[in-house]
């Protein structure tokens, strides 16, 4: 599919749906009131503590992207972990709070006191290996145990470390976590016996678009296939990026996905799927359809646990071949059966079930970890001769993400630290010139910026 060559045709439909879309559109607009201070929106809430949001025509507007104001994370208390916490801010990076007036828009939400009370829970788990570990080298090893305390430190807050025998003859030290079933991986939990990492990922139902137009599921999607994206050399406007390779491919877990529902432009339920700790873009503003957004609008990428109900998501209209933003009403969780990481070449971006998202996970930073897989999206998959699709990978991480984990992690285990800043750099810089990078080429740059 050739975007120029359709800008004549979309041109047309644009101005032919224009008034439809200002008619569709105005219901959608906010009537906000006045601006509250924290001290003002908190009395005037009845908060006093932790507070839980749910979607409502009359409440509060949250709007981001402020240099003083108030910021929200996410409550410790009750199974749900769907509790904030509000309090002053003045980081550049602020919430301003409006009240929201008597309105059809989908952008307000009610705000209560929080129910869910404070508890103690013991996880007895069974750790279920597709391969046991004393059959295991030292750096499958390694990388298992690096997922285990990333995990238990990131998503739970929590960070300690466990002594096991690995029947190698040796102690085996590795970080233990869990992820409770059916809230999320941000609950912290007190741990007897820990439980295995899940994959990072989208599920293999997951439909993304190609250059021609056609609708695959991801678990059919192949290497070589030039899926929707926003193109990094193109200044993050639309544009179609080719699918390198999968990070993570699992074909038969049980694992615990985030499901945010919004509604479309149309009045459709719909929602996005992912697991906890997969980057998914979050807008800063509202975008409407007649504003005809072609490139990335203001926002981050954020882990998809991180959602918030009245937070907005970046949706593709297929019909006129822009962007607008949808606002989440609800959060749910399931367990899906596959799942699959695609990686792309420029940008490393793409729209899942239409809403746009990073192939990247776990780690902070999606943008540092592009640079180091550097060689997995600047070179085709050496490991295959044809086209390959999704289902019909390898189950399991990348061979090289699994090496450059190991390396993260036996420095983390001997307590040196990373120069993310100087090594991000010097693969920016080298990535800017032109240069492709190989595989065994990052595998030797990366422990220069260890200390």
């Amino acid at each position: 599919m050739d975007f120029t060559g359709l800008r004549a045709v979309r041109l047309a439909l644009f101005v032919a749906a224009a008034v439809i879309a200002t008619t569709e559109t105005a219901h959608a607009l906010l009537d906000l009131g006045d601006e509250l201070t924290l001290s003002e929106f908190l009395n005037d809430a009845g908060i006093d503590g932790c507070a839980a949001l749910t979607a409502s025509p009359i409440g509060y507007y949250f709007q981001s992207g402020h240099a003083t104001g108030l910021s929200r994370s996410r409550c410790t208390l009750g199974g749900t972990c769907q509790c904030r916490h509000f309090e002053a801010c003045a980081n550049g990076d602020c919430l301003k709070v409006y009240r929201c007036n008597d309105t059809e828009s989908s952008g307000c939400v009610a705000v209560s006191p929080c129910s869910q009370s404070a508890f103690n829970t013991t996880l007895e788990a069974t750790v279920r290996c597709r391969k046991p570990l004393d059959q295991r080298d030292e750096d499958s090893l390694n990388f298992f145990a690096m997922r285990w305390k990333q995990a238990l430190e990131t998503d739970c807050g929590i960070g300690r470390t466990l002594q096991t025998d690995s029947n190698l003859n040796d102690i085996f030290t590795h970080g233990c976590s869990a992820r409770l079933q059916g809230s999320g991986a941000d609950c912290p939990v007190v741990l007897t016996n820990p439980t295995s990492t899940n994959p990072t990922c989208f599920p293999g139902w997951a439909e993304v678009i190609l250059e021609s137009g056609e609708r695959v599921q991801l678990r059919n999607l192949k290497t070589g296939d030039r899926v929707l994206c926003l193109q990094a050399s193109a200044g993050n406007a639309l544009g179609y990026c080719e699918l390198k390779t999968f990070q993570h491919v699992e074909l038969n877990g049980t694992t615990t996905s985030v499901e945010l529902h919004y509604t479309d432009k149309d009045g459709n339920p719909a929602l996005m799927s992912a697991t906890p700790d997969h980057f998914v873009f979050r807008a800063d503003e509202d975008v409407h359809l007649a504003d005809g957004l072609t490139v990335q609008p203001a926002g981050e990428f954020i882990f998809a646990g991180d959602f918030a109900v009245g937070d907005r998501l970046l949706r593709y209209d297929v019909d006129l071949g822009v962007m607008y933003t949808v606002t989440i009403t609800s959060i749910s969780f399931t367990i899906e059966p596959d799942y699959f990481t695609p990686l792309t070449d420029d940008g490393s971006t793409l729209f899942v079930e239409d809403v746009f998202a990073s192939s990247f996970a776990l780690l902070e930073s999606p943008d540092v970890i592009r640079l180091v897989l550097a060689p997995i999206w600047q070179n085709d998959d050496d490991r295959f001769t044809e086209p390959t699709a999704g289902k019909d990978f390898p189950e399991g991480l990348h061979p090289f993400t699994t090496q450059l984990y190991s390396i993260f992690l036996a420095a983390e285990m001997s307590g040196q630290t990373i120069d993310v800043e100087g090594m991000a750099t010097a693969i920016a810089q080298q990535l800017a010139v032109g240069h492709v990078f190989t595989q065994q080429e990052m595998l030797q740059l990366v422990p220069n910026y260890i200390n």
